[in-house]
């Protein structure tokens, strides 16, 4: 599972950002509040806490990778907590 990850932020668009690592460019959902804080980093390299689930169907056969990023651990803890209310 990834935990953490390190890149050029390329692309934030409302709800996700584009996350340049190495030659792989990555779809990184974030809230509100790091969407903000990241709009005036385009181009500068950043380190999100990811939290990563699978999205789908059970009984379908397709389900797509997700990651939700966050720019603190504490920020990344609070949103796992509030999940298991």
């Amino acid at each position: 599972m990834i935990t953490r990850m390190i890149g050029i932020v390329n692309r934030v668009l409302d709800e996700e950002i584009r996350l340049q690592v190495g030659p792989f460019e990555y779809q990184v959902l974030i809230p509100e509040v790091t969407r903000r804080s990241l709009q005036e980093k385009v181009g500068l390299e950043v380190v999100l806490h990811i939290v990563e689930y699978l999205e789908g169907n059970q009984s379908g056969s397709r389900m797509v990778p997700r990651r939700i990023g966050f720019l603190t651990e504490d920020d990344l803890e609070f949103f796992e907590l509030f999940c298991t209310v």
